[in-house]
């Protein structure tokens, strides 16, 4: 039988890969004028690309710098971000400081540190999306506390005239766009009153209110004695209400009553809204265009409570709403972010859960109502588990307990291939199957385990997680990484790229490089925070001119560092290293130090 190769396939299919499934960096690094007169040619006649510079390698964007303007006018779809990368957003827009070179752009992805960038460099680069086709812009911004970012910055939105979809994470400031699609987190619940005066356009609303200690006190006083906007052109509304939030029904009512074409609404929330009784009054007076409705909210109940509660969405009315379903989840708490959840966008929903409750109840193997579980875990409760549901979308999976009858559970409910991350630390016993599990989940890119488990799993591991990128080691108390798991890691896991360990000890990065090639980033967690701060010289920062006083300013509120391992880095370790030496630890530590974070 012939082997098909990269080389054998015919050029149509070549073209329709680069342009829709690889990532750019990866056509520059792998194929751009490296390969042969053919690939070239391909590629000149490709007119669509996409470049992800998330969690990109410092050597990688540099080389991509480089050529990109080669690319430019043919990119639709671009991602920068300082989310463990701090500076690249400020290296980028040096290279690029506008983006009107970008023709085709039509989807831009920005999380920015405020402090690592001064905010008229972001002004001037969306003011020059204007003559760009961009349609969807997601901002994120992290470490805003005590920055105000003025109705100036984002006034340049309404003559974004192309833009349909805007997600953003952060203080919303006080222009009125006109625009399909909003995605936003905010504090306030009279604030969404200020979104339907300035939206009226809106046809999709989804927005995550927060508690007011998460969230910068920048946000306006909203007066609760205008009269409510309609929003005649709505038609899909997701909220999400922290625990004890303080709206009420009526409240909320207020609002849905004047959404005439509302078809979709989601909503998670607390126990004040959960009245079975006052939703249906409304669905039988308002939204009558509505066709899909989900009311969400987490276990807190007696038995008793949930028992009343539960049959009090068994009603003919209730029963006969097709796609209309309250949900109660259970879920495990976890403090790791191995599954990138970051800190300011998450909440209680989204830790694995564990135990669910749908009603009404309509036929087996309803799969409606879970298809948005994606954080799953088997927890130590037996009765956790139910016969009813099939969860095709779960990534993350945590597992507390395995045995046969969870095996078997997992294998019928859960669409195995499609996890991606896999959290085998919490079980506390030697489990004989773990490898069959292991079996299962084929297509998994991170694991999440315990420093004896890797010992103690070895044989079972060996050759079943062999292609994962990312390894998180926690320690067990008695246990903790050192230079003596090298050896086992790069025999178990040699394709490595992320590693996370738990140590007393820093171990030679060096040495790390040379038997884990493929290694691109390592994260300490360490308790102690004077010798985390003594190895933040091998930190990465994309852009040289940066101060790096401010991450030596907040490790003291953190626990780990992650240090990027490329040539880039490394060849500033020298540098760096001198200049944190000339600080001294007592500098680092000083309240009264000047830590100034501009440029």
């Amino acid at each position: 039988m012939s082997i098909s190769t990269l080389e054998s396939l015919p050029n149509e299919i070549l073209a329709d890969l680069f342009d829709k499934y690889i990532n750019g960096i990866d056509i520059i690094r792998a194929f751009a004028f490296q390969q042969n007169g053919r690939i070239d040619s391909i590629l000149d006649e490709c007119q669509r690309h996409n470049f992800n510079f998330i969690n990109c390698r410092n050597d990688h964007f540099q080389l991509c710098m480089r050529i990109l303007p080669y690319y430019v006018q043919r990119i639709e779809e671009l991602a920068i971000s300082d989310y463990d990368t701090f500076g690249q957003v400020l290296a980028f827009l040096t290279t690029f400081p506008s983006l009107h070179r970008f023709t085709k752009l039509r989807k831009l992805y920005i999380h920015v540190d405020a402090v690592s960038v001064q905010w008229n460099r972001i002004e001037q680069a969306l003011l020059t999306l204007a003559i760009t086709p961009i349609k969807t812009l997601i901002i994120k911004v992290s470490n805003s506390k005590g920055i105000l970012l003025f109705d100036s910055t984002f006034d340049i939105v309404p003559q974004l005239s192309t833009l349909r979809r805007l997600v953003f994470i952060g203080y919303l400031p006080h222009t009125r766009w006109e625009f399909s699609k909003l995605s936003h987190q905010i504090c306030d619940f009279s604030y969404l009153q200020t979104i339907f005066d300035r939206y009226p356009l809106l046809k999709y609303l989804n927005i995550r209110f927060t508690p007011p200690s998460n969230v910068d006190s920048t946000y306006p006083i909203v007066s609760t004695n205008r009269n409510i906007q309609s929003m005649p052109a709505l038609h899909t509304l997701i909220i999400s209400f922290p625990r004890d939030h303080s709206t009420t029904f009526n409240m909320l009512s207020e609002y849905l009553q004047n959404m005439p074409a509302l078809h979709r609404l989601e909503i998670k929330t607390h126990q004040a809204l959960i009245d079975a009784i006052a939703w249906e009054t409304l669905f039988q007076t308002a939204l009558l265009s509505l066709t899909h409705f989900r009311l969400q909210t987490t276990y807190r109940f007696t038995d008793d409570e949930l028992e009343t509660l539960l049959q009090s969405f068994e009603t003919p009315f209730w029963i006969n709403m097709q796609n209309f379903y309250f949900i109660i989840t259970e879920h495990q708490h976890i403090e790791y972010d191995l599954f990138r959840l970051s800190n300011d966008t998450k909440d209680e929903f989204d830790d694995p859960v564990i135990r669910w409750w749908i009603v009404p109840f309509r036929n087996l193997n309803d799969d409606i109502p879970v298809n948005d579980i994606t954080n799953f875990a088997i927890s130590n409760k037996t009765n956790s588990i139910s016969i009813y549901y099939q969860f095709n979308h779960i990534q993350n999976l945590t597992i507390c307990r395995l045995d046969t009858n969870v095996l078997n559970w997992l294998r019928t409910h859960v669409n195995l291939v499609g996890v991606k991350h896999l959290d085998i630390s919490p079980l506390r016993s030697k489990c004989e199957i773990l490898s069959l599990l292991l079996s299962d989940v084929q297509n998994i890119n991170s694991l999440r385990i315990r420093c004896y488990q890797l010992y103690d799993y070895q044989h079972e591991l060996l050759n079943r997680i062999k292609f994962i990128k990312s390894l998180d080691i926690t320690s067990d108390g008695e246990h903790s990484y050192g230079l003596e798991q090298i050896p086992l890691v790069t025999q178990l896991v040699p394709n490595v790229e992320c590693l996370v360990i738990r140590t007393s000890t820093i171990p030679d990065l060096i040495l790390l490089q040379n038997q884990l090639p493929h290694i691109r980033s390592i994260t300490f967690k360490l308790h102690d925070k004077l010798r985390l701060l003594s190895v933040v010289r091998q930190r990465n920062l994309f852009h040289t001119s940066l101060r790096i006083d401010y991450h030596l300013r907040s490790l003291e509120e953190s626990s780990s560092i992650t240090i990027w391992i490329d040539s880039a880095s490394l060849a500033n370790l020298h540098v760096q290293g001198n200049y944190l030496e000339s600080l001294g630890s007592n500098a680092v530590l000083n309240d009264n130090y000047d830590f100034d974070t501009r440029l």
